[in-house]
C-alpha cells in the first residue's frame, strides 16, 4: 500500500532527471563544438606558421650573403620584401618587417567554424610570425 508520505516524496523527484538532461545536453553539445572548431583553429595554426617560416626562408635567402655583414651590415628591404611577395599565395593577408640584420613574416587570418557557427561564432582569427636572422642565412 502506497502511503501519502511516499506518494509526496515519489512527485518530488519526479522529472528530475529532465532537468538534468536539459542542463547537460548543452553543455556537451559545446563541449564537442568547441573541441572540432579548435581543432580546425590549431590545424590551421599550424599551416599559417608553417606558410610564415617557408616565406621568411624565401626573403632571407633573397638577400644576398655579401650583404650581410654582421650587425653592420646593409640589407636590402625591397628585395626582400619582393621575394616574400613571391612565395606568399594570392590573397594572403601578411606584413613583412625588416630591421636591422633581422626580416619578419607576419600573416593574420581566420579558421572558420563549423559547428560555433550555430551560436553566432563564424570564424576564429589564426596569427602566426616567424623571424629569421639574416646572419645566419646560407645561400
Amino acid at each position: 500500500m502506497i502511503t501519502p508520505t511516499r506518494r509526496l516524496r515519489g512527485d518530488r523527484e519526479r522529472g528530475s532527471s529532465s532537468v538534468l538532461v536539459a542542463i547537460l545536453a548543452p553543455t556537451l553539445l559545446l563541449a564537442i563544438a568547441v573541441m572540432v572548431d579548435g581543432g580546425e583553429k590549431v590545424r590551421a595554426t599550424t599551416a599559417t606558421d608553417g606558410l610564415a617560416r617557408e616565406a621568411a626562408r624565401a626573403g632571407a635567402q633573397a638577400v644576398s650573403d655579401s650583404s650581410v655583414t654582421g650587425s653592420a651590415g646593409s640589407v636590402d628591404p625591397a628585395r626582400a620584401r619582393a621575394a616574400v611577395r613571391a612565395f606568399m599565395p594570392p590573397g594572403t593577408p601578411y606584413t613583412v618587417d625588416v630591421s636591422g640584420t633581422e626580416l619578419t613574416v607576419s600573416i593574420t587570418t581566420t579558421s572558420r567554424t563549423v559547428l560555433l557557427s550555430a551560436i553566432g561564432v563564424d570564424s576564429l582569427p589564426v596569427r602566426a610570425s616567424q623571424t629569421v636572422d639574416l646572419r645566419q642565412v646560407r645561400p
